[in-house]
């Protein structure tokens, strides 16, 4: 799996970038709005997924870990294929998605070109739980509970970060986020609540829309 690339922009079309890496171009699926933020000439970094199907293998490109962890979440939905779920995260954030998912907010959902009210109700139906689970630190790797950090993922010398502060954070690195992107998007979310949150549920989001700001 070719987890991410960095290299030289030769080539920026409507969704798709070349990045030139040791004399080797890549093509990259990319969003429209990531497309309009790239320039030929200019060197990038982009997480990546790679497809595997039967008659073609292809690479998806991402802003952030996070960002790809969602892309995977939409395309495990019948119908949603890649091209769909880059549309759907090139309409809304992760934060935003994660939002309307929880809330089951159809109408914003039906925002997205090609997304109707079908659609719409089994996106919330197929992933409110999953995306749940991950805002309620049930995504932590087998073997460990709410709360216990990751070892060797997350620094155990902060003593003034709280236990739900903590356990945003371990959701955030199982998300792919590192360590320290994790913690300072917690700590930006945790100054700008200006207050204690009810649950890492509630950071994790508040950490999300803080890294895609």
């Amino acid at each position: 799996m070719i987890a991410s690339i960095e290299g030289q922009c030769v080539y920026v079309g409507r969704d798709r970038v070349i990045l030139e890496v040791g004399g080797i171009g890549y093509s990259v699926l990319i969003t429209e709005s990531l497309a309009q933020n790239l320039c030929v000439d200019k060197k990038y970094r982009l997480q990546t997924l790679m497809i595997v199907r039967e008659n073609e293998i292809f690479l998806v490109g991402f802003r952030t870990a996070v960002e790809r962890e969602f892309f995977k979440l939409l395309t495990t939905i019948s119908g949603i294929g890649p091209k769909a779920a880059l549309k759907i995260l090139d309409n809304l954030s992760p934060s935003d998605l994660a939002s309307c998912i929880m809330e089951g907010d159809t109408e914003s959902l039906k925002q997205v070109p090609g997304v109707g009210t079908k659609t719409a109700k089994r996106l919330i139906l197929e992933l409110q739980e999953k995306i749940g689970s991950m805002a309620d630190d049930l995504a932590l790797p087998s073997g460990k509970k709410t709360g216990e950090v990751v070892s060797g993922a997350i620094p155990t010398s902060d003593a003034d970060l709280s236990p739900i502060a903590m356990e945003a954070i371990s959701v955030l690195v199982n998300l792919g986020c590192t360590a320290e992107e994790a913690k300072k998007a917690v700590q930006n979310a945790l100054a700008n609540l200006g207050s204690q949150p009810e649950s890492s549920g509630s950071l994790v989001m508040a950490a999300l829309g803080e890294m895609e700001s």
